[in-house]
């Protein structure tokens, strides 16, 4: 999906914190200024026979505040040897070195259990990606103090605001578990106001069916009993580059449309061909996103620019989709009733948009597709905790807003009537269970949903041959083959 796709696209400049030590981490030594480090502390109410880790201690200037402070014990978890010998020679010359000692380590390796106190000054993904940590290794009633960055969905205890910063407390319940999955809360930012009204279909993916395409094919190349060749055509916003599988005898095919995860255009290749060599084929269109088409076609995500371009892509792509619906169809190698969708990840999502308003399309197999990008974007990933906080809070509201738009649970409520199977990972990082039931559940009337031993890929054996047989059943006459059989032919 495009979850990494989402984020990688979206440029998030690490400019935001003063680089230093780079080498050795991607969490910059930014040093805690001197009334943040006290309030922290203060924060922490410490106490005699306390015990603090800091996380990140670059020069050591919290483990020593709170040994001198305090006169409890405090280690420095620091993965930069240099910044750990300058910490040393410090504590050692202000008479600390009892008191206060530093370790070089990746504080994901580093044994927290005999904290009662952890501080950290880290970045909004760090800290997520640290939450489980702390919450399986730390005793209950220990306390947790963060500089500036927050844990998502685990909501803080207490939370002080020092003129533009903050500063955040936790304290690690009884029952040391992970809290639920749920979307982040932005402390003190103010609700995103969307806007309530159902959006119309018609007219957002609307396109002019009467304008040329402007097909290009190229020489095809010979695999087994198939032909593959690149193709463009135009689509909304300039040409769509993509791949066509063809049976290489003469005839009237079912035709599946396949939209691979960002970042795997060849994801279904092989499947295409499989089809492509039954006794009874399909012709396959590979339709390469926006994000993925060559240099010059190219249309790349990017959430730091103030207008509505991020959303404006998935409506290019979907409506890019259905010129690729009228290529197929002008192809005269199509039977025009016998036209499926497949779609993984961003794909799924716009097989959800297109359930509601593409007649043409007369099956669909929507594989781990989420029901809102806005939703997504205010998850407990770690990537898009940086995206918060690198956008702020009054653009990430706008921007939160315009991608609202085309969430593919705003438009499955008009879904046309054709059938639909869902496909998800067990083990889907990027789209929980209960997300993946919400989009399946959206549908008004019950579909096929299957949740797989497999993570954001889907890629269990069984689910290709799950989704063959159900096109298989979907196209009428059974025009279509399965694959259970098509994998155990003889080439």
């Amino acid at each position: 999906m495009s979850l990494r796709a989402l984020v990688l696209g979206f440029a998030i400049s690490v400019c935001l914190f003063a680089q230093n030590g780079g080498q050795f981490t991607d969490i910059p030594f930014v040093p805690t200024p001197t009334n943040v480090l006290d309030a922290m502390l203060d924060l922490a109410n410490i106490k005699a026979g306390d015990v603090l880790i800091d996380l990140g201690s670059g020069d050591g200037r919290i483990v020593m505040a709170a040994s001198r402070r305090f006169g409890i014990q405090a280690t420095g978890v620091e993965i930069d040897p240099d910044l750990v010998r300058q910490s040393q020679t410090l504590a050692s010359q202000e008479g600390l070195a009892g008191k206060a000692s530093f370790v070089q380590a990746d504080l994901f390796a580093y044994d927290l259990r005999r904290a009662s106190v952890v501080t950290m000054f880290l970045t909004p993904g760090v800290n997520l990606r640290l939450r489980p940590k702390l919450l399986s290794e730390l005793r209950p009633g220990t306390r947790i103090v963060s500089h500036r960055f927050d844990m998502g969905s685990w909501l803080p205890a207490k939370t002080i605001k020092l003129e533009d910063d903050r500063i955040y407390l936790w304290v690690v319940p009884p029952s040391r578990v992970d809290p639920p999955k749920s979307l982040a809360r932005i402390v003190d930012d103010p609700p995103s106001k969307q806007d309530s009204s159902t959006p119309n279909p018609a007219s957002m993916f609307s396109y002019d069916a009467a304008a040329p395409l402007n097909t290009r094919l190229e020489e095809p190349e010979v695999a087994d009993t198939s032909l593959v060749a690149a193709v463009s055509f135009s689509g909304s916003r300039g040409p769509v580059s993509a791949t066509l599988v063809t049976p290489s005898r003469k005839g009237n095919f079912p035709a599946i449309i396949f939209i691979p995860d960002y970042g795997r255009r060849d994801e279904f290749l092989p499947e295409a061909l499989l089809l492509a060599r039954a006794r009874r084929p399909a012709i396959s269109l590979l339709i390469d996103a926006p994000q993925e088409r060559p240099v010059g076609w190219r249309r790349n995500f990017s959430a730091l620019s103030d207008n509505d371009n991020d959303r404006d892509i998935h409506i290019q792509a979907v409506i890019d989709i259905r010129r690729g619906i009228d290529m197929l169809v002008q192809s005269g190698k199509v039977d025009v009733n016998r036209i499926a969708y497949v779609g993984h990840g961003y794909g799924a999502n716009w097989g959800a948009i297109l359930s509601s308003v593409e007649p043409r399309l007369h099956a669909f197999v929507l594989v781990a597709g989420f029901p809102s990008l806005a939703e997504l974007m205010e998850s407990d990933d770690p990537d898009m905790a940086n995206l918060r906080f690198s956008m702020g809070a009054e653009r990430f509201a706008r921007y939160r807003n315009s991608m609202s738009a085309v969430d593919p649970i705003r438009f499955t409520s008009s879904w046309a009537g054709a059938p639909i199977l869902f496909q998800f990972g067990r083990f889907d990082q990027f789209v929980p269970r209960a997300a993946a039931e919400r989009l399946a559940n959206s549908i008004s009337r019950p579909q096929k949903v299957v949740f797989y031993d497999a993570g954001h890929s889907v890629n269990a054996p069984q689910a290709m041959i799950d989704r063959s047989d159900f096109l298989a059943r979907c196209i009428h006459s059974g025009q279509l083959q399965s694959l259970r059989s098509l994998v155990h032919q003889e080439p």
